[in-house]
């Protein structure tokens, strides 16, 4: 999924984040979620972007790993400043940042 985001092929990419995000168990899980929503928004897939974005909030504080948090505030970033995404989203993503104190 990963390698797929990297090369932009959205369609291929989300699937497999998905899959790997939502997988038993601990591992990796945030930061699969954390590449899953960047995988949206870099699709321009805003509804499915919001709905992610809103279920990381509340737990995104307690995310003890620096990669994840990194992720989700590039992600997090790049939204506020996103042609084309809905002012809900962007006022997710700054909110996302300034309240779970994500690195700026």
């Amino acid at each position: 999924g990963w390698v797929q985001a990297r090369l932009r092929r959205w369609d291929r990419a989300i699937p497999l984040l998905y899959e790997a995000a939502t997988a038993p168990g601990p591992s990796y899980r945030h930061l699969f979620t954390a590449e899953l929503l960047a995988a949206f928004a870099g699709a321009g897939a805003w509804r499915e972007a919001e709905e992610l974005i809103g279920r990381i909030a509340p737990r995104a504080a307690a995310i003890g790993s620096v990669r994840t948090t990194e992720t989700l505030a590039a992600t997090a970033a790049g939204l506020r400043h996103r042609r084309g995404a809905p002012a809900s989203l962007r006022d997710a993503a700054a909110h996302l940042r300034v309240r779970e104190s994500l690195p700026a």
